[in-house]
């Protein structure tokens, strides 16, 4: 089907997928492989084997809108399971309909820091960046389609 992904109309953050943690931005975590270089005879230089099954160590970060008992609440030291659920506006090239779908990442993360150092204010500004280091890469996506032509 001829989709072209536009933009995300809305984003927002829970966690055990109940609790409105708030909104704000997400970077999510690079999945990398660990890898395991072989070199020795008979081998022309190095060799670079990836280790099936094995991720390198993976980070997100949240950036909230402000600080938050939530985002307060996300330094416990436990795991906490976070979902990232978005709005995403996709629009069919063949029917020039555009559509809403529902994204949802999950993921299951540990505290790792949360800088509460002096800031100076400014509008928009991201007031609270909660580090969590990730324990297991659960993302998943939910797609559900609401049409917006009707």
């Amino acid at each position: 089907m001829p989709k072209s992904d536009q933009l995300v109309t809305n984003f927002a953050i829970y966690e055990d997928a109940v609790e409105y943690l708030g909104t704000g931005e997400v970077e999510f975590p690079e999945i990398a492989f660990l890898a395991e270089e072989i070199k020795g005879a008979g081998i022309a230089g190095n060799i670079e084997a990836i280790v099936i099954g094995h991720l390198e160590a993976m980070t997100a970060t949240f950036n909230f809108n402000t600080v938050t008992d939530a985002a307060i609440k996300l330094t416990e030291p436990r795991i906490h399971n976070i979902d990232c659920r978005v709005a995403q506006q996709v629009h069919d090239t063949r029917t020039g309909k555009t559509t809403q779908e529902a994204v949802k990442h999950i993921l299951r993360t540990m505290p790792k820091s949360l800088p509460l150092a002096k800031r100076r204010w400014r509008p928009r500004q991201r007031q609270a960046v909660n580090t969590l280091a990730i324990i297991m890469p659960c993302t998943r996506m939910a797609r559900r389609r609401s049409n917006l032509t009707r």
